[in-house]
């Protein structure tokens, strides 16, 4: 009862202190922001603030932007060069399918690479959650909005080389529709792999699903692998395969604008060995085997082909396929908000101690130990005042160690390097001397040299004890320890000094 009491004529005393801090808090918040909320911003203010943030860490990291758009062109030319100028005739039917679908593949596994960084940024999120910094859920909504400017900029740039290197329909009205459903698929997969990469505790589990999900994903796009053509058992996974949907749109914008001419192989019969009868172009007695083609005409409308090789629908690009891709972002984006808030590798860890109140037998208990540990700490004295008198004694005993015009000479393939130059200093007795400086002045060599580890090179000047060259068996009798600890570059020197004294402590200092 005397500490309870103790303690309500503390918070008596303090409670100006407390209405005052109480006030700072409230005045603090942000309109909008109820009262009981830890957090002085209200939502979308936290999406603002983190939006920023997230976007001067990525302009921050130059080698990621460079490597990035480096690559991205580096693939657009490569994709593009391997379709240059497609042609609109029967032979270029399938390959202009074959630069989409690599288009958009390439673009899509680009996300790939968000998963990891989910997995790696997550201690910090949950450092910063649990200090009540920000709601978790509104990390994945200024992720997204900051990486718009970039990846929009790359993907453009991406699509604008393979689209018209390739030979696709130059039209404005074309690249643009074949932009947008590019992008949306991009984004579509980012928020795919982000939720994966939240939900997943480790990397393998993580690699595991997407090693499972992407084969399925690319060979049910409808490309490889037509919708007709599909078995009945499998073929739900077209549906519910975004970059199918993405797929199926920039089909149906490239062929709903071109018609294609029926030539070269697709018309039969042909000339071939021995037989030159027919014309090279389609003929009357001649047909075209080319998806779509009417008999007597060598003109195949685009819709038709993809109507009749692929099962595609013109109608179904923004009625459907759009709508799909849209439902997609907002459903990842929305599996991402949901596991933030509620997933427990997300929630609060924070802990709070609560001490039981003392009965008779803990009282007994306290005391015995307290009395225990009050004999160990006089015993403890007692040694440490012994041990001080003997070190004191030793001291006056102890020899001074100099050295003086200290030169080290390796040899290397282009000559003698010198990297010791003139060195001098010296160590008194009964001292700790700290060595510093930056990182390779030659602070582990000039160590190595004055305890004699070296055994290559040449040493020249002066290491003396008290005065007198060294003997035979000074390297034998001298105790040398390299430094193993890793400081910190930005580290003061009174930090970098505190750090070297913690980890020398003794194992009973606490």
């Amino acid at each position: 009862m005397d500490t309870l009491e103790k303690y309500r004529l503390h918070m008596e005393t303090e409670k100006a202190d407390q209405e005052a801090f109480r006030a700072a808090v409230a005045a603090d918040k942000k309109k909008g922001v109820s009262k009981k909320s830890p957090y002085t911003l209200g939502y979308t203010g936290q999406i603002k603030a983190l939006t920023v943030r997230q976007f001067q860490q990525k302009l921050q990291d130059k080698f990621q932007l460079y490597t990035s758009f480096s690559l991205s062109i580096l693939l657009a030319l490569v994709i593009g060069a391997a379709y240059f100028d497609q042609p609109t005739t029967s032979s270029g039917a399938f390959t202009r399918g074959g630069v989409i679908f690599a288009a958009l593949l390439t673009t899509c596994l680009d996300a790939f690479g968000e998963m990891p960084m989910q997995m790696i940024g997550r201690p910090i999120l949950r450092k910063q959650t649990n200090y009540s910094m920000y709601r978790a859920s509104a990390i994945a909504v200024a992720n997204t909005l900051a990486d718009l400017p970039f990846s929009a900029t790359r993907i453009i740039l991406f699509n604008i080389v393979v689209y018209f290197m390739s030979g696709l329909h130059r039209s404005a009205g074309g690249f643009w529709t074949f932009h947008l459903f590019n992008y949306i698929a991009y984004l579509v997969m980012q928020g795919f792999f982000r939720t994966f990469g939240l939900l997943c505790f480790n990397f393998d589990s993580a690699f595991r699903l997407a090693v499972f999900f992407i084969p399925n994903f690319v060979e049910y796009t409808g490309y490889i692998l037509p919708v007709i053509k599909m078995k009945r058992w499998l073929f739900w996974i077209y549906y519910v395969n975004p970059i199918a949907y993405a797929w199926e749109s920039c089909m149906e914008n490239e062929f709903m604008r071109i018609t294609l001419t029926c030539d070269g192989a697709a018309i039969v019969p042909r000339n071939g060995l021995g037989l030159s009868k027919y014309p090279d172009e389609l003929g009357p007695n001649q047909s075209c085997t080319l998806f779509g083609a009417e008999s007597g005409s060598n003109l195949i409308s685009g819709t038709s082909y993809i109507s009749a090789g692929y099962g595609l629908d013109v109608t179904d690009m923004w009625r459907r396929n759009f709508l799909v891709l849209l439902g997609f972002f907002l459903l990842f984006q929305l599996t991402q908000i949901l596991t933030l808030e509620f997933y427990p590798q997300y929630g609060l860890d924070l802990s709070i101690k609560i001490y039981a109140r003392e009965d008779e037998e803990t009282k007994r208990l306290n005391a015995n130990l307290r009395e225990r540990k009050q004999a160990k700490k006089q015993i403890e004295q007692k040694e440490d005042f012994a041990a001080n008198e003997k070190y004191n004694d030793s001291i006056k005993h102890r020899k001074t160690f100099t050295w003086e015009n200290l030169n080290y000479h390796v040899p290397t393939p282009s000559g003698t390097l010198r990297l010791l130059h003139d060195v001098q200093g010296y160590v008194k007795p009964g001292t700790l001397t700290a060595l510093m400086g930056a990182s390779g002045a030659g602070k582990t060599t000039c160590l190595d040299v004055l305890a004699q580890r070296k055994n290559i090179g040449v040493i020249s000047g002066d290491v003396l004890v008290d005065g007198r060259p060294l003997t035979s068996d000074f390297a034998r009798g001298t105790a040398y320890a390299e430094q193993m600890d890793v400081h910190e570059g930005t580290a003061t020197v009174r930090e970098a000094m505190r750090f070297s004294a913690y980890l020398r402590q003794p194992e009973s200092i606490p």
